[in-house]
């Protein structure tokens, strides 16, 4: 289903060993090398020697699967990957769903634990760390996909394509559909893991698979707003809120002004803001700050930079300004949660 074959923290990996197919396949920080029972002396595991250690994962579907969106059974899963990299600390540059449908499960997002019951389901975005539940006593599907798959570049998004975009980002790690939505999103999933295996183009089943994708998000949408009684946003809002969305993806190390983004996108702070409100609930400023803190957590918890160095990276002037703000967003100073985080 999924290999990695990234490099970027991966220096030392043996001439003449190769990473064997599984969900997780790079080493970070610091790796040792395992030999797995059944393989040849070449096909070796990459198996984290830190708890902090993140396995970076991209989507990369096995064999001869060529399309950008794959739905898997968990118990698959755990056939094709050793508990070790189950249970590893990932950090995946593709969508994530998952629904459970047997038992339970307590699945970690960014820090936080959520306990998953039978119905319920799980989102991970893409960049954001994780770590399955690698415990038996559960069973579920996963439902994988890269980003540009719900808007292909290069033809420009519709304007539905847009609002499932930003709906997809806005949902909240755990859902909890009623049992008549809970029935429609599980028959969808199942419907888009039979429809993959037509045998038809890759642009027929990409094209009958992207639409299934689109309204299972809206239904998805439905249950969380539902939940937290959120009224519709408007169209403007919500084309705001991407643009909003996307300027700091690539620009929160730098910008940490809400007037910046505004000139950047050539709006007002107060059109901002009410975008941000509509669709996210919260102001543009809270989920700036909310972005760059859990970036700071991310760098706390899995490398050993200095503080210092997490705050040049992070574009503030001086670590004691860095200080104070991670202090305010989450109640600790940097040292005290890394600590907490490592077990110390």
């Amino acid at each position: 289903m999924l290999v990695s074959r990234n490099t970027w923290s991966d220096p030392a990996v043996p001439d003449g060993m190769r990473r064997p197919p599984g969900l997780c396949a790079a080493g970070t920080w610091r790796t040792r090398y395992i030999q797995a029972p059944g393989w040849s002396k070449l096909d070796n595991l990459v198996q984290p020697s830190l708890s902090r250690t993140v396995e970076q994962v991209r989507y990369a579907p096995p064999g001869e699967y060529a399309l950008d969106l794959e739905v898997v059974a968990f118990d698959e899963l755990r056939r094709r990957t050793t508990p070790a990299h189950l249970h590893a600390l990932q950090r995946t540059d593709f969508h994530l769903l998952l629904a459970v449908t047997r038992g339970c499960c307590t699945h970690w997002i960014d820090f936080r634990p959520h306990r998953a019951e039978t119905g319920n389901w799980l989102v991970i975005q893409p960049g954001q760390v994780h770590r399955f539940d690698g415990s038996a006593d559960w069973s579920g599907w996963l439902l994988l996909f890269r980003p540009e798959f719900l808007a292909p570049p290069g033809r420009g998004g519709t304007a539905e394509e847009l609002a499932v975009g930003v709906c997809l980002e806005a949902l909240p790690a755990l859902l909890a559909p009623a049992a008549d939505e809970r029935r429609s999103c599980l028959q969808a999933l199942r419907q888009m893991a039979r429809d993959a295996r037509l045998r038809q183009s890759r642009a027929v089943r990409h094209s009958l698979l992207r639409h299934q994708l689109q309204a299972l998000l809206l239904r998805l949408d439905l249950v969380a707003r539902d939940s937290r009684l959120a009224p519709l946003a408007s169209g403007a809002e919500l084309q705001r809120f991407n643009r909003f969305r996307e300027a700091v993806t690539g620009n929160f190390q730098r910008h940490h002004r809400i007037g910046e983004y505004a000139r950047l996108l050539g709006i007002s702070e107060r059109s901002l803001s009410r975008a941000s409100q509509a669709v996210a609930g919260v102001t543009a400023k809270a989920w700036l700050s909310a972005r760059i803190a859990l970036e700071a957590r991310r760098l706390l918890a899995h490398t050993d930079e200095t503080v210092a160095a997490i705050a040049e990276r992070l574009g503030f002037d001086e670590p004691s300004n860095f200080v104070k703000f991670f202090k305010r967003e989450t109640g600790q100073v940097p040292g005290a949660f890394r600590r907490e985080q490592r077990g110390g």
